[in-house]
């Protein structure tokens, strides 16, 4: 009789450990619909750009969002992903890339990752950011469970509107 609840568990964990990137987002994520959601080290900005784009900038501190401690520092990395929707549909997802562009107040030693973008207000209303801070072990893998993901609705950061 323990061998079928010995095969049932390690089923169960082979699936989980299988499914361990949609369970560990599902559990490690928080949804950014406002300014006031933004914890301390995550700071959303927009602003009209060129040719009727907006501009978005977003700031995270990596190794403060996944709290890294003298454990992990300077091993953090971020991502970004937008995912480009339309009132009626998805039109793409890509990835975003770190801006080398450097802010006044973005430190040399990389403790603030900041990605940058423009899109139409049509397609930013309906349209999601999401960020990654992972730590990283001492030989370059990433940390089983070590990290963060922040999924911000665009639509709370559009300039001049007021959220719904």
């Amino acid at each position: 009789m323990a061998k079928p609840v010995i095969l049932g568990t390690l089923i169960s964990a082979a699936l989980f450990c299988w499914s361990d990137g949609v369970v560990n987002a599902d559990l490690m994520s928080r949804e950014i619909r406002l300014p006031k959601d933004c914890p301390r080290f995550l700071k959303v900005t927009s602003k009209p750009a060129q040719e009727g784009l907006i501009g978005f900038v977003i700031r995270i501190q990596p190794e403060e969002a996944t709290n890294a401690g003298d454990l992990y520092r300077g091993r953090v990395g971020t991502a970004g992903h937008l995912k480009l929707s339309s009132a009626d549909a998805l039109l793409g997802a890509i990835q975003v890339h770190e801006s080398s562009e450097k802010s006044p107040d973005k430190s040399s030693d990389g403790g603030i990752a900041e990605f940058r973008f423009e899109l139409v207000s049509q397609v930013a209303k309906h349209s999601t950011f999401t960020i990654n801070a992972s730590l990283f072990e001492k030989n370059g893998r990433p940390t089983l469970g070590g990290g963060k993901t922040y999924r911000i609705h665009l639509d709370g950061f559009l300039p001049g509107e007021s959220p719904h």
